[in-house]
């Protein structure tokens, strides 16, 4: 059953679809490894000198305390609009729609400069050494994108193996040309190389000390920027309150230790003064010295990168667009699904759109190549200040329940708060020291703010009013009761309670046995309240009953009942045939039929 209701698949993503490998394969194919360290490797070193490989390390333990608040949040609410829905829901539905526009822009931007990037590598490939006229370079991204656009629309399942086919064939190649590398480096011991060190995890090996380290940090928001793409995917994902919060967690951990093998390995191709001079082109010109002659293979490796992480991003992007239009945020149009891939085909064309229209002044302009530089290089300020949102948010949600164990102290307070205030530190540097960039980045968030819609009120289901809430409304939580150890905070309404019932005059408390079962209860339990009934049962698809549960007097017996909001009463069972219904439904002291479900992970 989904939360939008049933029937509705013209509002519903194909659901049980991505499974966790499925969702690892999206959170580090949307960062791209093999095309950002082409592209960063020689920024790195030269704020960071040949201490890279620290900042890196730093930049990903940053990202990786962030990661263990979206995988919190993901356990409480996996949604197709992730950073809008939880902030909104959590905190604030103003703050709520912003990070949802700061979503889709970060993403939206980092695609204009991807497909340029693809244009252009793509053509190296075909005939290296060359300049060609820009309007060929256009006319080239312009149908990487098409590409890209009908991928996406195709379906998730087919977006995945493409990624999958991506990640297998560049991977091969790079490990190809890492093992060369070492050679030359090691082996060999060519003129102005030089071999992996521990020195370079020193912060006295960078040239500049702290502060290069620092700058260093600010590329790296670019550098990582996209490992929380499996996160959007909760509406399609299988055990949607797990895995896409694992996939984000383990591919970040991947992602940090294949950046710092990378990244040690091929600055030592050359001497630092030879990669300051190659810019955007290390990999290329390290592809010719390693192996001559096929050189061509590592720039094929770098465009396939693009082409991955640019299909992710408008994945990721589209299913975020595709949730606030639905929400009602957006036009509702853009919700519409594709009828047979189940995708949101008007919110994947309407984004793939703007890359290619946005590079059109990239023609006619060289004031307009610079601003576009600008925005590119400071999307990784966007990450950065999403990341410290998101990570802020969980803390909030969670604050009532940091005090039930150290478990969630640590996994919903410490860490994720950690991970938050080192990425807006970073954030707030690049801040300082990108004043222009910043200056247009800002600009075009305050464009998009004003010409869209004022954000209505975040609500549980679909519909939303468009009404302003006032200020006591909008501030007012439920309190919070507490849950199973490393499930969700609980509320009196909108969320699963744990179960008080009586059985043979002996108060229990039953759990939930599976959280994937939270949104049919969830639903459940919504569908009550709207219809002003006060007995509610969610089955599932093999007809058997999930929860039933009951508003008011727990029997007749109202001191021994729950005492949370309304009085409710709910009574959880875990596959109990529909025909046992009447047991539970029927009233008195006891409530029979009532069991004992296990707890989540036994």
């Amino acid at each position: 059953m989904s939360t939008h209701g049933t029937g509705e698949h013209h509002h519903t993503l194909l659901a049980n679809t991505v499974s966790l490998a499925g969702d690892w394969v999206a959170s580090v194919a949307c960062v791209a490894p093999s095309s950002t360290v082409a592209f960063t490797l020689a920024l790195l070193l030269l704020f960071a000198g040949l201490a890279s490989p620290l900042a890196v390390v730093v930049a990903g333990v940053g990202m990786l305390l962030v990661a263990v608040g979206y995988s919190r949040l993901n356990n409480w609410k996996p949604h197709a609009g992730a950073p809008y829905i939880w902030v909104g829901q959590a905190v604030h539905p103003i703050l709520g729609f912003a990070t949802g526009i700061l979503a889709i822009l970060a993403a939206t931007v980092a695609n204009i400069g991807n497909i340029t990037l693809a244009g252009t590598y793509l053509l190296g490939i075909i005939s290296p050494g060359h300049t060609f006229p820009k309007i060929l370079v256009w006319l080239l991204s312009t149908a990487v994108m098409a590409l890209v656009i009908y991928v996406a629309v195709r379906g998730i399942r087919p977006s995945i193996v493409v990624q999958t086919s991506i990640i297998a064939f560049e991977y091969a190649i790079v490990i190809l040309f890492v093992i060369l590398a070492l050679v030359r480096e090691i082996v060999t011991k060519a003129a102005g190389t030089h071999g992996p060190s521990l020195a370079a995890f020193s912060i006295h090996t960078s040239p500049t000390g702290f502060s290069g380290l620092a700058n260093a940090a600010v590329i790296c928001g670019f550098l990582y920027a996209g490992w929380e793409a499996p996160l959007v995917l909760g509406e399609e994902s299988k055990k949607p309150h797990f895995n896409p919060g694992r996939a984000a967690i383990l591919g970040l951990i991947f992602l940090t230790l294949w950046y710092t093998f990378l990244i040690i390995t091929f600055q030592g191709v050359a001497s630092p003064a030879k990669i300051l001079t190659l810019k955007t082109d290390v990999l290329t010109y390290a592809g010719q010295v390693l192996l001559h002659g096929w050189g061509r293979l590592l720039s094929l490796a770098v465009f396939s990168a693009v082409f991955g992480t640019t299909q992710m991003q408008l994945v990721e992007s589209s299913r975020v667009t595709f949730a606030m239009a639905r929400d009602r945020l957006f036009a509702p149009a853009i919700a519409r699904i594709h009828p047979a891939f189940r995708t949101p085909w008007v919110a994947s064309l309407l984004l793939g759109l703007i890359p290619p229209l946005a590079l059109i002044p990239y023609l006619a302009s060289a004031g307009a190549t610079t601003a576009i530089g600008y925005i590119i290089s400071a999307d990784g300020l966007l990450y950065l200040l999403m990341y410290f949102i998101i990570a802020a948010a969980c803390v909030w949600y969670y604050r009532r329940y940091l005090r039930t164990g150290t478990k969630n102290l640590l996994v919903s307070g410490l860490l994720p708060l950690v991970g938050g205030l080192f990425n807006l530190l970073v954030f707030a540097y690049g801040m300082i020291k990108q004043a222009h960039q910043v200056s247009i980045v800002a600009g075009s968030l305050w464009r998009c703010a004003s010409c869209g819609p004022s954000p209505p009120v975040l609500s549980a289901g679909r519909r939303t009013s468009r009404r302003r809430p006032s200020r006591t409304a909008a501030r007012r939580r439920p309190r919070a009761s507490r849950s199973p150890s490393g499930s969700a905070p609980t509320t009196g309404r909108g969320r699963l309670s744990p179960a008080h019932v009586q059985a043979g005059g002996q108060e229990m408390r039953s759990e939930i046995g599976a959280e994937d079962d939270l949104g049919l209860i969830d639903a459940a339990r919504r569908a009550a309240g709207h219809l002003g009934v006060r007995v509610s049962s969610a089955v599932d698809a093999g007809g058997n009953l999930k929860a039933f549960l009951r508003r008011g007097r727990c029997g007749a017996g109202r001191p021994n009942g729950y005492h949370g909001e309304g009085l409710q009463c709910t009574a959880v069972a875990h596959r109990i045939p529909t025909h046992e219904l009447a047991n539970l439904a029927a009233p008195g002291d006891h409530c029979s039929g009532c069991t004992r479900v296990p707890e989540a992970g036994t």
